[in-house]
């Protein structure tokens, strides 16, 4: 029987129906909006009367709208809005009828756009996907769990495993370009590409985080840098270097104890003058059997709800030493869990990157 009209309309409308994306339409799309455009606008100038204060916003709202419109769209959307105002007032329908194909014509130019550059973005979240490791690695004497997610399509942190074939140890590195989208994601693509070569030539963290700052620095734009962790895993021992990042933390399961290692360093990117060099140090551990480390980004930590509080570390622990006896995959599952119930309904504000290691 052939579908009736009413029927593919109906299915057009509701096949991918659901109740998620009509909470982000009005809760999460909403603040985006005014975020992106907050970050443009002086916010030095107004007054304490609330309703100059509204004006001034208004003002500035509407001047940096008009900005980021390109110079024919602008004259688009400007006309349209004179044609309607004229028409409100002479009551005639012909403007009225004109003014809102000229927004129409305006509004598919710019969704087309979107979805040109949606496209291209879901192609580098793709690639950028295709560098994790499909499954957990697995190591000789140790249970690895990682989790990876980007605040927006594409995010600026990342992790990699190398392991030396011919030799008892292997490399785990996390790291955090500042920001977040494009412009992180492709100084993130660089390290990658240079991690592998460094490690395979001499197997020292030292020696990795020279050699990034030395390859990397010239390249990096004025206000970006580079946190990296590094952790060389030798059997029961690990030793850890980094370079302006979060310290790593370790549990002791026997005495139920935590610590942060944190060897000095400061961030990749931030120096040409030596200060680099001679701040790095390492740290190295001893993992017994239980043992837990934990290597991860700000992200996680500083994951924020709607009231502006933060996840914070206590949570972290907490979450660890209660399933200090489950799998380091279970671990990793109820962390995330935890990060998403606190968070709600609220936009990740960065990317989340962790990698657990338990000592079997």
């Amino acid at each position: 029987m052939k579908e009736s009209v009413l029927n593919k309309i109906y299915k057009l409308y509701s096949e991918d129906f659901s109740y998620s994306e009509f909470e982000k339409l009005f809760h999460q799309d909403p603040q985006g909006v005014y975020q992106y455009f907050i970050k443009n606008i002086d916010k030095s100038g107004g007054s304490k009367s609330s309703l100059k204060k509204f004006i001034y916003f208004s003002k500035y709202l509407a001047i940096t709208f008009l900005r980021k419109l390109s110079y024919g769209r602008r004259i688009i959307f400007t006309l349209s809005v004179l044609m309607f105002i004229y028409a409100y007032f002479i009551e005639d329908w012909l403007y009225v009828s004109t003014s809102f194909i000229l927004l129409i014509f305006l509004i598919l130019l710019e969704v087309t756009d979107k979805f040109t550059a949606r496209d291209e973005l879901i192609i580098a979240r793709n690639i950028q996907e295709s560098l994790l490791p499909l499954e957990n690695p697995t190591s000789p004497g140790y249970e690895v769990s990682y989790f990876y997610e980007a605040a927006q399509e594409v995010g600026g942190d990342f992790i990699d495993f190398y392991h030396y074939e011919d030799r008892n140890y292997f490399n785990v590195t996390i790291g955090d370009v500042s920001g977040k989208g494009l412009g992180a994601a492709l100084y993130m693509f660089q390290t990658k590409s240079l991690l592998k070569q460094i490690l395979k030539s001499k197997p020292d963290s030292i020696h990795l985080l020279k050699e990034l700052n030395s390859t990397i620095t010239g390249s990096l734009k004025k206000g970006y840098f580079l946190s990296i962790l590094n952790a060389f895993v030798n059997e029961d021992e690990i030793s850890i270097s980094r370079a302006g990042h979060n310290p790593a933390l370790y549990f002791n399961y026997k005495e139920k104890q935590f610590r942060e290692i944190k060897p000095s360093g400061i961030a990749i990117g931030l120096s040409k003058n030596g200060l680099f060099e001679n701040s790095l140090n390492s740290e190295t551990i001893k993992m017994n059997s239980g043992d837990l480390l934990l290597l991860y980004t700000d992200g996680l930590n500083e994951a924020m709800n709607n009231k502006n509080q933060q996840f914070g570390m206590e949570n972290i622990q907490s979450v660890m030493y209660y399933y200090s006896d489950k799998s380091a995959d279970e671990i990793k599952n109820v962390i995330v869990s935890n990060v998403k119930l606190f968070r709600g309904n609220q936009n990740p504000n960065d990317d989340i990157s962790f990698v657990i290691l338990k000592r079997l």
